[in-house]
């Protein structure tokens, strides 16, 4: 499989999900993102392979080592808060989102939906 770690991700995703963890946990129940290659080049032949590396990315968990390190990370003060890191420790991301690979107009589409917190990933 490709990706092995939840951290391999952009810490943007981490502090917005953090933001959505804290700020908007009741606000936004419901968000979408699509992603559709543009490149001209013909990735539906991939269909099958990107729901297999999805699927596996979906049952991953961060573990203790990972926690630890995202609760060293300071600005003056710790970046991640305790309640935040004990909702990564128990992040379900596979009951939390759904989503799509489809194939429109000859171009491969990939729809993620669910919760803004959970989604985000």
């Amino acid at each position: 499989m490709i990706i092995s770690s939840l951290l391999d991700t952009d810490f943007y995703k981490l502090s917005m999900c953090q933001f959505a963890f804290h700020f908007k946990p009741d606000q936004v129940k419901f968000a979408e993102y699509s992603m559709k290659c543009r490149s001209g080049h013909d990735l539906t032949t991939f269909q099958e392979r990107l729901k297999e590396e999805i699927d596996h990315w979906l049952s991953l968990k961060f573990n203790e080592e990972e926690l630890s390190y995202l609760e060293s990370l300071t600005i003056n003060t710790p970046v991640f808060k305790p309640d935040f890191i004990q909702f990564l420790r128990e992040l379900d991301l596979k009951n939390n989102i759904s989503y799509q690979i489809l194939i429109e107009n000859g171009q491969l589409n990939i729809r993620v939906q669910g919760d803004w917190k959970y989604s985000i990933f």
